[in-house]
């Protein structure tokens, strides 16, 4: 029987598509990926040994590496859908374990220089590369992309290709679809050029560093997966979105008003930098977002109520110990109140504590963002908090409604 490379592959995305597989086998084989090839890129890296790096260094790279793949996925899923309109959960099943792809760079990359290695880099400003030559040239002459990587992607484009024509598009919207697919990863490698106009917008500095790009592919990361989420199952989504919309508000609410304190009080104590202000209270408000999912899912309880936690660990980690330890402690009097063994929302008058509490740690958060110190905190808010959600529920029980919120 003749082989046909174009039959295989088709076999391959059809038993990926159908497999009866958990699905959650599919980010574990994606992180795994990932971590080989980390591991092999170690050994075809020419000048640093990821594995030689301290461990501070080490753990940035291992986390911003991770990220950028991660985010790479989510935004070939997310083109791939709207071309294809497949179901997103098929193209998932496809697309993470297709990344085994990433093996082929640090093998190729020791195998064509003979054990020397190549140095991979983004496309870096501090480089001054063209950027549209080295585009329309397949990264041109640039140093930072090593032949082996280049096969990768040039497999990779191919792949893709071959999945565009398996789902019946004609060969020209094939070719058109891998351009773009081509201008994704080539955007995804120049992130560096978008941090750099980003930030001298907003008048601050550029230097490239691991902890900017864990920065930059965190925000980029929360709205990829709420809208990945969304695409899974649509209505669900948008009933979750809707029941915990007004607590989100709040929280944002709350985190404003404590930088409003923090901005207002700066003076007296000393202010954080401003890109740093900037960044932590992005963090925050994603924070905020995945507490609220948190909070709603723990109503039901939900064990999704804890993928949304470990979410809003990493992203208050990374804003910082202190917001971490707020956001987890917020997280903690919705559990309280909600959960067993204590349950404390049988007894009504507590709504009255933990409510207002919760306010009061989100708004210690905003106010940390700006200031380190908690001297000139007004504990009062949470006297204030209480006075005004006695008042709002009372008012909302006289025209007959429930406070839907809380």
């Amino acid at each position: 029987m003749q082989f046909k490379p174009k039959n295989y592959f088709s076999h391959v995305v059809r038993k990926l598509e159908n497999s009866e597989t958990p699905f959650f086998y599919y980010p574990i084989v994606f992180l795994i990926i990932i971590f080989f090839r980390i591991f092999a890129e170690s050994f075809s890296q020419q000048t640093v040994n990821y594995l030689n790096l301290d461990r501070y260094s080490f753990r940035i790279d291992l986390i911003h590496f991770a990220f950028s793949y991660i985010v790479l996925a989510m935004l070939l899923t997310l083109f791939v859908y709207y071309a294809t309109h497949e179901n997103i959960i098929k193209i998932l099943k496809v697309i993470l374990p297709s990344f085994i792809i990433l093996l082929i760079t640090p093998i190729a990359d020791i195998l064509l220089t003979h054990g020397k290695g190549h140095d991979i880099l983004y496309l870096l400003p501090e480089l001054k590369p063209n950027i549209l030559k080295n585009f329309f040239t397949f990264f041109g002459d640039y140093g930072g992309v090593s032949s082996g990587l280049r096969i990768e992607i040039a497999i990779g484009l191919i792949a893709i290709y071959f999945y565009f024509r398996e789902k019946k598009q004609p060969k020209f919207l094939s070719f058109f679809y891998t351009l773009i697919a081509y201008a994704i990863i080539f955007m995804w490698g120049s992130s560096p050029f978008f941090i750099k106009y980003f930030l001298e917008f907003i008048g601050q500095k550029y230097e490239f560093s691991g902890e900017l790009m864990i920065h930059y592919y965190l925000i980029l990361l929360f709205p990829l997966s709420v809208w990945c989420i969304a695409l899974i199952n649509p209505k669900h989504f948008f009933n979750v979105i809707q029941k915990i919309q007004w607590m989100f508000y709040c929280g944002i609410v709350a985190e404003i008003i404590g930088i409003m304190l923090g901005l207002h009080q700066g003076n007296k104590i000393g202010m954080n930098a401003v890109s740093t202000i900037f960044l932590n209270s992005v963090f925050v408000a994603i924070s905020i977002g995945l507490l609220s999912s948190f909070f709603d899912l723990t109503k039901e309880a939900k064990h999704e109520a804890y993928v949304s936690l470990s979410l809003l660990m990493i992203y208050g980690l990374f804003a910082g110990i202190k917001l971490c330890f707020l956001l987890v402690s917020a997280a903690g009097a919705i559990h309280l109140y909600y959960m067993p063994p204590f349950q404390l929302k049988q007894i009504n008058l507590m709504q009255y504590i933990f409510i207002p509490l919760i306010l009061l740690f989100l708004t210690l958060c905003g106010y940390l963002i700006v200031v380190d110190s908690t001297l000139f905190f007004c504990w009062e808010l949470f006297f204030i908090y209480t006075i005004v959600y006695f008042l709002l529920s009372r008012i909302v029980e006289t025209r007959g409604k429930r406070v839907s919120v809380f």
